[in-house]
Parts: structure tokens; sequence; C-alpha cells
């Protein structure tokens, strides 16, 4: 029993460490992730279909409109601690302007702008998988 009691606050301590250091386990961070994002409404364009040289495929961009502020706060803060864990986060910054890609090449999509809704997001081994439906 004394084991499991002194495996136990290792495991404890280890965590805090773990923190204390600014990294996030996966499964905290993947909380976080749809937290921050699932079920979100927001206004952009679907822009085009890009090769996404880390993940070795094509993959569709969605550049979020610059007024969809407090989404755009929150797309940023996922990017910010993801990119801590992987090289390709699924959200692309340039200056003030975000894009999320999405995997839509089984689908036929017409490029233009809608408003999206963000049906589930989740921490993928490479990436943040975005879930996306277009609303009309």
């Amino acid at each position: 029993m004394s084991l499991d009691a002194s495996s136990s606050d290792v495991s404890s301590t280890s965590q805090q460490h773990t923190q204390s250091q600014g990294r996030e386990s996966s499964p905290d961070l993947g909380n976080y992730v749809r937290e921050k994002l699932s079920n979100a409404i927001f206004s952009g364009w679907y822009a085009d279909r890009i090769w996404v040289d880390e993940l070795g495929v094509y993959r569709d961009r969605i550049q979020v409109d610059d007024d969809e502020a407090d989404f755009i706060r929150s797309v940023k803060s996922v990017h910010r601690r993801v990119k801590k864990i992987r090289s390709f986060t699924g959200i692309e910054r340039k200056d003030e302007a975000v894009s999320i890609f999405v995997d839509w090449t089984s689908e036929s999509q017409v490029f233009g702008h809608y408003w999206f809704l963000i049906e589930y997001v989740h921490l993928g081994r490479q990436n943040v998988d975005f879930n996306i439906r277009i609303l009309r």
C-alpha cells in the first residue's frame, strides 16, 4: 500500500513539474482546445486548397474574417499552446490574420464567403483536427 501512495505522490509531483515548465499534458490540452473552439460560429472565406509539407497532404484553408475578434482571440490562444508540442497546428497566423485548415478533400465545396460552425475539434496526433460545417 505504501508503494501505491508513493507512486501517486511521484505522479502528482511529475504533473506539477510538467505544468510548471509551461507545458500541458495532451489530455489537458485536448480539453482546452475543445472548450475554446467547439460549437463556435464564425464568418470567413473558404479560400483555397494547399499542400501541407508537414503532413504530406492537401488541406483546405478557411480565412477567418478580421471582425471575428473574440473567435480570433480563442484561435490564437489555442495556436500558442499547441505549437509548443506540434510543428503543424492546423492553424495559421500571418500578422493579425488567422486561417484554419480542414480536410474537405473528399467533398466538393465552392470557394467563397460563408458562416461556419465548428461541430467538433480534436487534438490529433499531428495537428488540431476541425470538423467544420458551412452554414448558409
